[in-house]
């Protein structure tokens, strides 16, 4: 079990220090161009990616609903879907959270007290900020951890730690998270 752990926490390590690497070459590239400088077909750098009209505030009233920083509830959801409601995964996670139906069906009574439509942006946006708080909860009020819960589910995070790409995850939201409380501008979104 010491080797596995080991290993574990090298990869921790390098996911951690990959992300660092990605914050100080993103903090390092030139500013965008002003209004007076349109953008050109031969500008190499897309514009950030802008949020659907009312996702951040959604996402923001789930935030204040669940005890929770705006900036991580809006993090996680656009590491999930790119704040895109209408965004449906491989394997049927819905909406701006892209929660399982088995898991809304299940915790959306429990958390919120009703069930829950994802299909309705402010219900998905609640019931995830739900589900977040819950889980940072049951990690004792560790929010990677908690992160962690959300990206591979509870019982699989108890019974087997952190899984191969689940430092990346975590990573990945609290880099989106930084640039959010810095008011920078969002990478495209992921996936």
């Amino acid at each position: 079990m010491g080797r596995v752990r080991l290993l574990r926490t090298l990869e921790l390590a390098l996911a951690i220090g990959l992300w660092a690497l990605f914050l100080t070459a993103v903090g390092n590239l030139p500013a965008a161009p002003g209004a007076a400088s349109p953008a050109t077909l031969s500008d190499s750098r897309p514009p950030a990616v802008a949020p659907a009209p009312d996702a951040r505030s959604l996402l923001d009233a789930a935030a204040d609903r669940h005890q929770l920083p705006r900036s991580l509830v809006e993090a996680t959801a656009y590491w999930e879907s790119g704040w895109d409601q209408s965004r449906v995964s491989d394997t049927g996670a819905v909406g701006l959270m892209q929660i399982e139906p088995d898991v809304a069906a299940e915790m959306g009574p429990r958390l919120v007290g009703h069930p829950v439509d994802l299909h309705d942006p402010a219900e998905n946006a609640d019931l995830g900020a739900a589900i977040l708080r819950a889980y940072i909860d049951g990690q004792g009020g560790d929010v990677e951890a908690g992160l962690a819960a959300y990206y591979e589910g509870p019982g699989a995070l108890a019974a087997s730690g952190f899984a191969y790409d689940t430092a990346s995850y975590v990573g990945g939201v609290e880099a989106i998270r930084g640039l959010l409380e810095r008011g920078e501008p969002l990478p495209s979104a992921p996936g």
